[in-house]
C-alpha cells in the first residue's frame, strides 16, 4: 500500500493448503484490514478462540469431506468466526454425495444451513462449500467459479 493505489475497503485474502493456514493466520491478527477472506483446504486447525478481527468479514471456505488434510481443521477457523455472533459450537458436517454449501447468516440466526451446491449468493457472514471424495485441490473447481470471483469482488469493508 506504500508504493501502489490500492482500495482499503476492497483488500481480498485467499489461500490454499498450508496457505490457507496461513491466510486464517493473517485474518486471525489482522482480518479488520480485510473485505473478505477465502482459505481452501486448510490443514492445520485453529487455537480455538473467538476471530474478533473477523466480526464483520465474510468468510467463504472450502474443503474435500475426506481430504487427508482435516475438514476438521477449516471448521475449528470457522467456529472462532462464529463466535462473533453467538454460537459456539462447531459444524456438523456428514458425507455429502454432491457439491453443498453450509451457510451462517450471522447473528440474526446463528445456526448453519445447508444447501446443495456451490451457494455464492446472498449475506451470510459464513460459507463452508464442502467437495465429494477426498481430492486435496478443492481449489482449482471453486477458483474456475465465475460465481466465486462475482461473490468475492463484490464484498467490502
Amino acid at each position: 500500500m506504500a508504493n501502489y493505489r490500492v482500495d482499503t475497503t476492497r483488500i481480498y485474502l485467499t489461500g490454499i493448503s498450508f496457505g490457507g493456514y496461513g491466510a486464517w493466520q493473517y485474518a486471525y491478527t489482522y482480518g479488520s484490514r480485510l473485505a473478505a477472506l477465502a482459505p481452501m483446504a486448510t490443514n492445520i486447525g485453529a487455537p480455538g478462540p473467538t476471530i474478533t478481527q473477523l466480526k464483520n468479514v465474510p468468510v467463504w471456505a472450502v474443503h474435500s469431506f475426506a481430504d487427508g488434510s482435516s475438514l476438521s481443521a477449516e471448521t475449528s477457523w470457522l467456529t472462532g468466526v462464529t463466535k462473533n455472533q453467538g454460537l459456539f459450537q462447531p459444524i456438523q458436517v456428514t458425507a455429502p454425495t454432491q457439491k453443498v454449501t453450509y451457510l451462517f447468516p450471522g447473528a440474526s440466526s446463528p445456526v448453519w444451513t445447508l444447501q446443495p451446491g456451490v451457494v455464492a449468493t446472498g449475506s451470510d457472514i459464513a460459507r463452508l462449500t464442502v467437495l465429494p471424495g477426498g481430492v486435496h485441490d478443492c481449489w482449482t473447481q471453486q477458483y474456475d467459479n465465475h460465481a466465486f470471483w462475482d461473490w468475492l469482488l463484490a464484498q467490502h469493508r
